[in-house]
């Protein structure tokens, strides 16, 4: 079903459809019995004829939480679910109820069967059954993070497989996977400093060519965007600039070279080469107008590498924020593309990804929003049944509170080290260049007293990033954001996780207090709970 309007929402009819895949077939239930000719037909004209009611109270939803990065696995159960066949006869004839699958979704009467929404698909958890007739109860159980793939592909490495004339010790090296531009570190003045960049493989080497045996490098195990690349030799220190080449291995995989079969300033008898790509970056993104360098292109490029179920729309929608953020880096060794994302790239973003009827997708934290911003205004004990669930509860503790950040960022992997390191606090020491005043840490500072951390990332290259990340995380990590919920009709049915909304409830003494829409549970096809973050802002909310 697709986000409904609130008018589509109104006046309708909401029906929960549980289907169950099992034994060769599907068996479809609903929460309310369907009149004749009322049940789902889908876009082909099909019928889908329900088999049975669900039999219990359902309480489905979605939600994140504020700096942690994922959502938790979502489960429903069921306990009275009649199936119209011998289900102990189909298990002792070789069909487990743990190998089906189950899918609920919310339909709308009259809607398409194919517009259903669906909450939660997984694996059937805890079957337990009886004789033929008797209620079968089970857990329909997602694990919307399980990555099965793995990137570079076993076969995308250096072998006499792959090239005919290897430099021995790249024996089994993995082709590197290289994004953005790493080699060079950006100030927010726009001055470029260098590091050693992404490292390069020796793909054809010649012992006979006693000055220059070796003769290409292998730069990047796919096709890349740079017309140019500087080849940095870490044995003499020195630098030069070449053409990549886009050429097949033995195996028929595209790959990125460089001919430094003529070099004049690089020494070709030496094998540790990395390249700094400033002519350009590495991988292209989607839309091939730029290197693939924004995080929002980055998310959407690993979760696309992943085998996770991925909402496509939802992602993008959110790139256009996310790209504002600019990271650059390579991968040589193998790694599943979530637990990467999950390592280096979530850390550094406002976001968490939840799991969606679509797939997995990611929430923005606008921790910056305004009133104006917000897509609906939430007043409590009005006409549109808006009434307080909750006591407001805060979301972290004053030991929790943090004021100062320091990121080391320009990391070089050829010694290991980080080039440059900025603090972002309250009151910055006037002699220290890589310090930076932030008022929203000088208002926590004075609140909770000074509390510091200390971050590391071999993806971050661009000071005004860098300066992004620190300030969404002191925003974030700042102050004691509150919580609360609200029940509310089926009208509300629309709103989204992350939504901004406006909130007034004068037994809280809120006025179009900022909040965040952060959880959405569907209590019965009639009612939902809606869970607020209440955004502290000190600069917004004293004007």
């Amino acid at each position: 079903m697709p986000r409904l309007s609130r008018s589509e929402l109104e006046g309708s009819s909401l029906v929960w459809l549980l289907r169950v895949e099992y034994a060769g077939r599907e068996f479809l239930f609903s929460s309310l019995a369907l009149p004749p000719g009322g049940e789902p037909v889908d876009d082909n004209g099909t019928v889908k004829g329900v088999d049975g009611l669900i039999g219990a109270d359902l309480s489905v939803g979605e939600e994140w939480a504020l700096m942690s990065t994922i959502s938790s696995a979502r489960s429903v159960s069921f306990d009275e679910v009649i199936f119209p066949v011998d289900v102990s006869a189909l298990v002792e004839s070789g069909h487990s109820l743990s190998g089906g699958f189950g899918e609920l979704a919310l339909w709308r009467v009259g809607d398409s069967y194919d517009d259903r929404r669906v909450f939660i698909y997984g694996r059937l958890t805890s079957p337990e059954y009886g004789a033929e007739g008797e209620p079968v109860s089970f857990t329909v159980e997602e694990n919307p993070f399980d990555d099965t793939a793995i990137i570079p592909k076993s076969t995308h490495r250096a072998s006499e497989d792959t090239w005919a004339d290897l430099y021995e010790g790249e024996e089994g090296e993995y082709y590197p996977i290289v994004f953005g531009e790493p080699g060079i570190y950006k100030s927010v003045t726009g001055s470029a400093s260098d590091v050693s960049g992404s490292r390069a493989l020796g793909a054809e080497y010649d012992s006979t060519q006693i000055l220059n045996p070796m003769r290409k490098l292998l730069i990047a195990g796919h096709a890349v965007q740079a017309s140019t690349v500087k080849v940095y030799d870490a044995t003499s220190d020195r630098y030069e600039e070449y053409t990549p080449e886009i050429v097949f291995d033995r195996l028929g995989k595209l790959v990125t070279v460089v001919d430094i079969s003529t070099t004049s300033t690089i020494t070709g008898t030496n094998t540790d080469f990395w390249i700094q790509w400033d002519g350009g970056g590495a991988l292209p993104n989607k839309e091939r107008t730029e290197p693939l360098t924004g995080g929002g292109d980055l998310l959407e490029w690993f979760l696309l590498q992943s085998s996770l179920r991925v909402d496509q729309g939802k992602v993008s929608s959110a790139k256009q924020f996310l790209n504002s953020f600019r990271f650059s880096g390579f991968i040589d060794s193998p790694v599943s593309p979530w637990e990467w994302v999950e390592d280096n790239l979530l850390p550094l973003l406002p976001v968490s990804i939840v799991s969606g009827s679509e797939g997995v997708f990611p929430v923005v934290w606008r921790m910056d929003a305004t009133v104006d911003q917000a897509v609906a205004s939430i007043t409590a004990g009005t006409q549109g049944g808006v009434t307080r669930d909750s006591s407001v509860s805060y979301e972290n503790s004053p030991l929790s509170v943090i004021n100062e950040i320091r990121i080391d960022w320009a990391y070089s992997p050829v010694d290991s080290t980080y080039q440059r390191f900025t603090v972002l606090k309250g009151t910055p020491d006037p002699d220290a260049s890589m310090e930076v005043a932030n008022y929203y840490a000088k208002v926590s500072e004075a609140r909770f007293g000074n509390r510091a951390t200390t971050l590391q990332s071999a993806i971050l290259y661009d000071e005004d990033t860098v300066l992004r990340v620190l300030n969404w995380k002191l925003r974030a990590s700042g102050f004691l954001h509150r919580s609360v919920s609200y029940r509310v009709g089926k009208s509300w049915g629309w709103l989204g996780l992350g939504d901004v909304v406006s909130v007034t409830d004068s037994d809280l003494s809120l006025s179009e207090r900022v909040g965040l829409i952060q959880s959405v549970t569907w209590e019965t096809e009639e009612t939902l709970l809606i869970g607020i973050l209440l955004v502290e802002d000190p600069a917004r909310d004293m004007i």
